[in-house]
């Protein structure tokens, strides 16, 4: 939702994290600054938890 910030919405994916065997990041996520700032701290947070990850661009 709107009313997240950056950091509740990368706190509430990496959550999932210990439900995931990998981690696939999608075409889609357009240029918009949140989104961006969101995807890259949910894939460092991947990358320090070892997590497989296997961009679509």
């Amino acid at each position: 939702t709107p009313d997240l910030t950056p950091k509740e919405i990368i706190d509430n994916v990496t959550s999932l994290f210990k439900r995931l065997h990998v981690l696939v990041i999608g075409p889609g996520l357009s240029r918009d600054e949140m989104m961006l700032e969101c995807a890259k701290g949910i894939i460092l947070n991947a990358k320090e938890q070892h997590i497989p990850i296997i961009v679509d661009a």
